[in-house]
């Protein structure tokens, strides 16, 4: 999804948020199927999610947008 981060980098900044702010409540959103998304990258988003501690989070399935970049990327990722 081009973001500039990575997992690391995502999980250092909720600890240091964590720490600076007590009783901080993390809620996310989360797209699974996104265009050329692996079994692995789903499994990795999974065990980031669960590491993560997030109070609530909204996961839905990605769903074509046209005018994205995304709607004309390959490698569509099938429902089931």
């Amino acid at each position: 999804m081009n973001r500039k981060y990575n997992e690391r980098d995502f999980s250092a900044i909720l600890d240091k948020a964590r720490v600076r702010i007590k009783g901080l409540s993390i809620t996310t959103d989360i797209i699974v199927g996104f265009p050329g998304e692996t079994a692995e990258e789903f499994k990795n988003t999974l065990e980031l999610a669960k590491n993560a501690g997030f109070l609530k989070a909204h996961i839905f399935t990605y769903s074509d947008r046209e005018g994205t970049k995304a709607f004309s990327m390959g490698s569509k990722v099938p429902e089931p």
